[in-house]
């Protein structure tokens, strides 16, 4: 826009494919992004190599040729089509699915997965249109979920049990390297006393309610109780 002679796009579908280590990713997606609806708009796919090709390994031509046709016939087909439906069988197995996939889970994993009710139904759609049917038949949604499936343990392998708080996090870690456990106090000094208690506390307690941390009492002969946090063991 801020062009003398501005581009304008009409009706835009726009894709974008990435690639990242994980440890660059995890060091340039913050908290914020992650959380901000940013991050479940795409499909993690962790990819390791498996081979070494020093000279690389050319595709056969009559495959590519052949993958080009399938697609051009996809996308000429897909143009026509108004609307998709579901099949019976297909609309048995989303209705068992569709809770589970609705189902929030917590911390950073959560919030990169969030949206999975609607990437599963966008691949089977699409899977539905690569076989030239305007039906989503089962093998289309069963196919869905297990790209989807890859996916999300694709994103638990990326971002972990990490809380999606930037400071339940630094306490989270700290809990882990501590097999005492650390006071409120304790807390405290790891931000060298300069975050507010009310702050901790509501850290505290985003690790307290998924889990991730349990706090006990200790009773001191002279003052009032310690406060003392551990990391819980997630199974």
């Amino acid at each position: 826009m801020t062009k003398a002679r501005p581009l304008r796009v009409t009706e835009p579908h726009i894709s974008l494919i990435g690639h990242i280590t994980v440890d660059e990713l995890r060091s340039l997606l913050t908290d914020i992004t992650t959380l901000n609806g940013f991050a479940n708009r795409f499909l993690w796919v962790f990819a390791a190599r498996h081979q070494y090709l020093p000279d690389g390994e050319s595709a056969d031509s009559s495959v590519v040729e052949y993958c080009a046709e399938e697609t051009a016939k996809a996308l000429t087909f897909a143009r026509t089509v108004g609307s998709i439906a579901r099949s019976p069988d297909s609309t048995a197995l989303w209705r068992t699915v569709y809770e589970p996939l609705s189902t929030g889970q917590p911390g950073m994993f959560g919030a990169a997965t969030a949206r999975a009710e609607a990437h599963v139904m966008r691949l089977a759609c699409l899977y539905a249109l690569l076989d030239l049917k305007t039906e989503i038949g089962i093998e289309h949604l069963q196919a869905a979920l297990a790209l989807w499936r890859y996916c999300e343990d694709s994103a638990r392998y990326i971002f972990g049990d990490a809380p999606g708080d930037p400071v339940a996090n630094r306490i989270l870690t700290a809990l882990k390297m501590s097999s005492k456990g650390l006071t409120r106090a304790e807390i405290s000094e790891l931000f060298s006393r300069d975050l507010k208690s009310n702050r901790i506390a509501e850290a505290l307690a985003t690790l307290a309610d998924q889990g991730r941390a349990y706090s006990t009492r200790e009773s001191h002969s002279a003052g009032r109780p310690a406060e003392r946090w551990f990391a819980a063991h997630v199974g």
